[in-house]
């Protein structure tokens, strides 16, 4: 990985000030700034991967990074997608123990990181930046649940559905006066399957339903929503029953 050091600072930055560096104390966030790295890494290449130690805290500025697992089976699960603005890598820095996952780019990324020795004395020493941590920790493991009950609840196109409009839609696509949209899938086919936990086929067989009842039309990555309305609709009628 290419490495930078920035002379923006963590409190103007839209993307590292997430949720984890938001309240920050103005003298550790200056230490952060001067000690901050900022990467650039290639499409397909990985972050970091499961098992190797803790490395520190990322946010990412531009591209896609799936988070991946491996769980006792060996099978491969993808419990989470991160989009620019989003933080990874923080449970391992709070834990200060290894990563339980891979963070493998999608696309071609570019991301700020503090070290884990940075994260460290940042978590030791700044009450409020733990408790931030803590607190994101605590809303995955809330969105790991809800998604499970989601899993239980939805059928495969209801959820892709949601995790197009919802999850992607507002930074890949554009919504239009008309009520319509459209959206630029930053996923292949392979790579949306293992977002959403399912075999290709049976995503194909999803995306035709979507398209038969007319919430959508597929062509290769470019998708065509007629009405957003209607998904939300159809979406809302799903959970009511």
């Amino acid at each position: 990985m290419d490495a930078l050091h920035s002379n923006i600072h963590c409190h103007q930055c839209g993307f590292s000030g997430t949720d984890q560096l938001r309240d920050a104390s103005r003298a550790e966030t200056c230490t952060t700034t001067a000690r901050k790295k900022i990467h650039y890494i290639h499409a397909g290449e990985p972050i970091f991967r499961q098992g190797d130690d803790a490395s520190g805290i990322y946010n990412l500025i531009s591209g896609i990074v799936m988070i991946t697992m491996v769980d006792s089976r060996g099978a491969m699960f993808a419990p989470r997608l991160v989009v620019p603005g989003e933080a990874f890598g923080y449970r391992s820095s709070l834990e200060g123990g290894r990563h339980t996952c891979t963070a493998l780019a999608l696309r071609d990324c570019c991301f700020c990181q503090i070290t884990q020795d940075d994260a460290a004395r940042l978590i030791e020493r700044d009450e409020k930046v733990r408790q931030a941590m803590v607190n994101s920790c605590t809303r995955d493991i809330f969105n790991a649940r809800e998604e499970m009950i989601a899993s239980a609840s939805m059928n495969l196109s209801e959820r892709l559905l949601k995790f197009m409009t919802v999850k992607l839609l507002p930074l890949f696509g554009k919504e239009r006066a008309n009520g319509s949209a459209q959206l630029h899938l930053p996923l292949k086919r392979a790579e949306l399957a293992l977002a959403l936990g399912v075999q290709g086929e049976t995503l194909s067989r999803a995306i035709k339903r979507i398209e038969k009842a007319d919430l959508a039309r597929f062509d290769k990555r470019c998708v065509t929503f007629p009405s957003l309305r209607d998904v939300e609709h159809h979406l809302e009628q799903n959970l009511t029953c």
